[in-house]
């Protein structure tokens, strides 16, 4: 491929909340978590898995990468938390309500991202479709629960949440 132009990928499958696999130039390429790999039997190679772990301990949300189920790298993404974010958890708090960050993020970043923010409870390496599962399962403990969600992969929990937003 040229410089600056990106090849298409072909045979391109999303794996929900866990990666997406497609075929570019003829190699089979897989970006995703680490558990897609681990499922998949793709050893992350021990350097690349202790930098994949310490950036998940500083928060950040990573993504494996492997050409023809090779790993070949790892990436790291940061979602900046808002500055009011720790105060809206402290309003909800004021008001007697429960805060929970229910995620698809790896149990290390979500726990960074809830030590941020003040949040107490948290609910880790969710996939989308238990999402809705865990509000059900808030929901018959008595409890009304209100979902903020941001993305696709929240849908099915705001549909049953008592309050989507």
């Amino acid at each position: 491929a040229e410089l600056g132009t990106l090849p298409r990928p072909g045979d391109f499958r999303n794996e929900a909340g866990l990666g997406a696999t497609g075929t570019v130039d003829g190699r089979r390429v897989r970006a995703g978590r680490a558990r897609l790999f681990t499922d998949l039997g793709i050893a992350v190679p021990p350097a690349l898995d202790a930098r994949r772990t310490a950036w998940e301990r500083d928060g950040r949300s990573t993504v494996v990468v492997s050409v023809d189920d090779v790993v070949v790298g790892v990436l790291a993404l940061a979602d900046e938390v808002k500055p009011s974010a720790r105060h809206a958890v402290a309003a909800l708090h004021g008001l007697w309500l429960t805060t929970v960050l229910l995620t698809g993020d790896n149990a290390a970043t979500a726990a960074a991202v809830a030590r941020e923010i003040g949040v107490g409870s948290v609910v880790a390496e969710v996939l989308p479709a238990d999402k809705a599962e865990q509000v059900r399962r808030l929901q018959a403990g008595g409890a009304r629960v209100a979902v903020v969600g941001d993305g696709v992969n929240d849908a099915a929990a705001l549909a049953v949440a008592d309050l989507g937003m």
